[in-house]
């Protein structure tokens, strides 16, 4: 496929990188789908990003390049995804817990992680040092992705 002889044949590749964790497998209404996480760069610094690619036969893949960052704008419950209250849920039932508690907390810490890791993309951008030619579009998604987390945090203070 690329030349390289121990490349295998029949696998999903995002198109620079390489496969961190593949899952998440489903059949749908228009074919078989398979999202995964991934990692543009080598480096160790670049931070996971999720794919989707599509296939009718198992062996013949196209990856969905508007999707490639992420799901958003996709109708979730017709795709077979559970929404976050059903994926706590579950998550609650299959290790026998009644509930997370401070889910709430743990949301907004990690999107403040998230923003704080793509900071760190943004200042690789700006000082010439990014492994990734998306470097400066995942940086500017730093500071949308800190207000998300300060608004859960003021949802979280206001007892919503």
């Amino acid at each position: 496929m690329n030349g390289d002889h121990h490349f295998p044949r029949y696998h999903v590749r995002p198109p620079t990188g390489f496969v961190n964790d593949p899952n998440g497998p489903f059949v749908g209404s228009d074919g078989l789908h398979l999202y995964f996480q991934y990692r543009a760069a080598t480096d160790g610094t670049t931070p996971v990003m999720w794919g989707h690619a599509s296939s009718s036969d198992y062996v013949h893949w196209r990856l969905q390049p508007e999707e490639f960052r992420g799901i958003g704008g996709l109708d979730l419950e017709a795709l077979g995804i559970p929404s976050e209250e059903q994926y706590v849920e579950m998550y609650c039932r299959r290790t026998g817990r009644a509930r997370i508690e401070h889910w709430d907390y743990y949301l907004a810490y990690n999107m403040f992680r998230l923003a704080g890791i793509l900071q760190g993309i943004m200042g690789r951008y700006l000082d010439g040092t990014a492994a990734s030619e998306k470097a400066l579009e995942s940086g500017k998604r730093a500071r949308p992705m800190a207000e998300a987390g300060w608004r859960q945090v003021e949802k979280i203070l206001s007892g919503a």
